[in-house]
């Protein structure tokens, strides 16, 4: 048999070996169902550059690595503390009459309306917000960090401490 020959028949050993390894190392991670198999292949095309000259055993770790940054990742988002949302001072209704919170920049006439319905009418409220308390209204009006991006506070601060608003 030639050499051309015999190195094909070692790299179809070598192609069945780490086929069986990445086989046993997918059943033991419980990506049997066909959607996480399909996603996980398609990370493959990074991995796939790597010589072929990469044993199984290489290959177990580096699934084994991803498997524990995947825990570590999960651990480290359950522990992050949620209790730094906090809902801010709301009122039933004005103090007076409310105060026109569009002079905000970044607040609407629908913004100012939802903030209405909340029980915020007065440039004072906001002014007052803790860091947790305008967290929670990103966090409840789904604002991913709008409130401190565009000072809200600050601007309320200053609408308030001006005169251009009534102190309640």
């Amino acid at each position: 048999m030639s050499q051309a020959g015999m190195g094909m028949r070692k790299m179809d050993a070598d192609s069945e070996t780490l086929t069986a390894d990445l086989l046993r190392t997918l059943s033991d991670l419980n990506l049997r169902h066909w959607q996480n198999t399909a996603r996980l292949l398609e990370s493959f095309p990074t991995w796939m550059q790597m010589p072929n000259t990469m044993t199984g055993s290489a290959l177990v770790e580096w699934f084994d690595n991803i498997q524990r940054n995947r825990v570590k990742a999960a651990e480290a988002f359950q522990s992050e503390p949620q209790a730094d949302l906090r809902a801010p001072h709301t009122l039933p209704k004005p103090s007076g009459s409310a105060d026109d919170l569009t002079r905000i920049k970044g607040i609407g006439p629908k913004l100012s309306a939802l903030l209405n319905e909340l029980g915020i009418y007065h440039f004072k409220q906001i002014a007052d917000w803790s860091d947790a308390e305008a967290r929670w209204v990103d966090d409840y009006l789904s604002f991913k960090g709008r409130v401190a991006r565009e000072k809200w506070i600050s601007q309320a601060l200053s609408l308030t401490a001006n005169g251009s608003a009534t102190v309640h």
